[in-house]
């Protein structure tokens, strides 16, 4: 059986933003259940949450969907 490759959205929240980020998953035989990131997603939502906390909305907009977060 081989390993099983899919797109996701997940979101990143840090500070007063929330990104919801386009990334591939994969999933191994032995453990079907648990998705799998590549260094370079990992990477890439690391540096999302970096920038999302420090208000880089520019940057940010390039990467996925942005929302600002506000008080009620």
């Amino acid at each position: 059986m081989e390993q099983i490759r899919e797109k996701k959205v997940t979101s990143v929240r840090r500070g007063r933003y929330l990104v919801e980020v386009p990334i591939e998953v994969t999933y191994s035989p032995e453990a079907p259940d648990e998705p799998i990131l590549s260094p370079d997603t990992a990477r890439l939502l690391d540096e999302v949450g970096r920038r999302a906390a420090t208000g880089d909305v520019a940057w940010l907009k390039q990467h996925g969907k942005v929302y600002e977060l506000v008080e009620a």
